[in-house]
This record gives structure tokens, sequence and C-alpha cells, in this order.
């Protein structure tokens, strides 16, 4: 299993996907107001930053982790231009 994006699931139940979780509550168009941030698995499952984390690290996608250490960060598995 491998991390496929940045997600958020909002207080109705909805998913919705991006490349980072700033892209989900843009699409999410004030929808995303207390919604759970996460990310999407390429098994279709959504999953916590903690669980998202142990997932991008067995699967080797880790580029450069940033803090905090024990959560996923988008930042963490894609590559951002600057850094």
């Amino acid at each position: 299993m491998r991390i496929k994006c940045a997600a958020i699931k909002q207080k109705d139940g909805v998913i919705v996907e991006g490349l980072y979780h700033g892209e989900c509550f843009k699409k999410a168009k004030g929808k995303g107001k207390g919604a759970i941030q996460g990310f999407m698995t390429d098994c279709g499952k959504f999953v916590d930053r903690i669980e998202g984390l142990k997932i991008a690290t067995e699967a080797n996608q880790i580029i450069k982790k940033y803090r905090p250490y024990d959560e996923l960060l988008s930042e963490d598995y894609r590559i951002i231009p600057g850094h």
C-alpha cells in the first residue's frame, strides 16, 4: 500500500483529495471547516496523519521528514520546489 494524495474528510463524510491539504480545503469551498486531515492510499482508503506516516515510511515514500515527526505531512513525500 502507498500514499496516493492528501485528503480531508468533511463533517458530512465527503472526502476531498488534493496534492496538499491547502488544495483540499480550497476544493471544499468552505465546507472543510472541522474536517479531518489525512491521506488517501492507492487502495482507496482514507487514513489519518499518523497511519499515513506508517504507510509512507513502509513504502519508502518519505523524501524529507519535516516536523512534527510523528505525523505525515504532504511535504514529507512530495517534491517541493526550492527544498
